[in-house]
């Protein structure tokens, strides 16, 4: 039982400090992830394309009205840093911790985001591809 209430409070801190999106008032000066929060629907997340900064991230994600679970997928298009071999596959962090049903929420690890364009999106869903820029 005490797992649960530990559990409720985490999540109850967490949804009163987040917004769609990300937190755009945080400067390079701080060393904590900040939290961009997805909203995924039927065929769709909001919001559907994002500019960030560098920095360190971790992606929340509800399911909100698709019917079975889902899933959350950043990959990265273009960069000016050469990574061999990075272009197209999962950011490493980007996954969510599980599957996610309707109604339900879960994170990715942080994610250290670099310059450059990334692409996000659900094989499960399925999605098309949302831009996400870094600069």
């Amino acid at each position: 039982m005490s797992r649960t209430i530990i559990a409720a409070a985490a999540i109850l801190m967490t949804t009163m400090t987040m917004s769609p999106g990300a937190d755009r008032e945080r400067g390079p000066e701080t060393t904590g992830p900040t939290i961009v929060r997805l909203i995924e629907t039927s065929g769709a997340f909001e919001p559907k394309d994002l500019e960030l900064r560098p920095g360190k991230y971790i992606f929340m994600v509800t399911n909100q009205g698709v019917g079975h679970p889902v899933d959350f997928v950043l990959t990265l298009s273009k960069s000016d840093e050469v990574v061999e071999g990075s272009s197209g596959r999962p950011v490493r962090n980007s996954r969510l911790s599980h599957r996610i049903g309707d109604g339900e929420t879960a994170s990715s690890g942080i994610v250290e985001m670099k310059p450059g364009t990334y692409t996000y999106g659900s094989a499960l869903n399925p999605t098309p591809e949302f831009t996400l820029t870094v600069r």
